[in-house]
């Protein structure tokens, strides 16, 4: 796509981006992955055990995921710029790679649950959207991207998942049945209460030493925002039911 709308430089610097988006994705598989086995036994064996599990599963995913995807966020223009160098077009790849992370922020309410729709036997499930969400990235990703070029490639990737992403959930729900409130109560809102709080703590660490004439670069800001929601998940470990992870692969290994 990005050397049909633009060059071969354009192709460069949209890989760039999308290394960065990809580790990130390749955080979510370390995660997901060894769950895997588990999702598959807990699903034949106590349903009601796993619609309750697989709460927690998806809230642990879904921090890390979004965590990862806003550190790089804030970080993106220095992490362009000492990867790429001055030279590289720092203001494009940087807004690339932040629609990237955007789209893998909202890509998060489905990922973790391919598998456990797996463990269900239903693997098949998500083929439709899939499918629809390829064929409006191509529409979306032609006219767009030869607009803005490599960002707007992005925005071809990112842009359907606002009204798909939903329905990716719904379709989980309809299969799962671990119910969407359910989600929306120990998943959702957890997870923006920490990476809010942690934005907040960080917009103010820089404050503070910006009003003493100290400058905070974007990738300190990026690994405090970090730290912070971090030591904010370990506070509240309990509440979110994270040992019922950790107990859970103990018991499958």
């Amino acid at each position: 796509m990005a050397a049909y709308v633009g060059s071969p430089s354009d192709v460069t610097y949209f890989t760039a981006a999308f290394r960065l988006y990809s580790s990130v994705r390749q955080i979510i598989s370390w995660i997901t992955e060894p769950f895997r086995p588990l999702m598959s036994r807990i699903w034949t064996t106590d349903p009601a055990k796993a619609q309750s599990f697989i709460l927690s599963y998806l809230l642990a995913v879904t921090f890390v995921a979004s965590v990862g995807c806003l550190a790089l966020m804030y970080g993106a223009q220095d992490i362009i710029r000492l990867w790429l160098g001055e030279n590289a077009p720092t203001h494009s790849v940087t807004a690339t790679l932040i629609v990237l992370l955007i789209g893998l922020m909202l890509n998060v309410m489905h990922i973790p649950l391919v598998p456990a729709l797996d463990g269900a036997g239903r693997p098949g499930a998500y083929l439709p959207l899939q499918i629809l969400w390829l064929a409006l990235y191509i529409i979306i990703g032609l006219i767009a991207g030869r607009a803005l070029g490599i960002v707007g490639v992005a925005i071809g990737l990112t842009l359907p998942l606002i009204a798909l992403e939903p329905l990716y959930l719904l379709k989980a729900n309809s299969i799962l049945r671990f119910g969407v409130q359910r989600w929306m109560r120990v998943v959702l809102l957890p997870v923006l209460a920490i990476v809010a709080s942690g934005t907040i703590m960080t917009i103010s660490f820089r404050a503070i030493f910006e009003k003493f004439g100290l400058h905070i670069s974007d990738l300190v800001s990026s690994f405090v925002f970090g730290f912070v929601s971090l030591a904010l998940l370990v506070v509240f470990r309990q509440r979110a039911g994270v040992h019922r992870l950790v107990s859970a692969l103990k018991v499958e290994l």
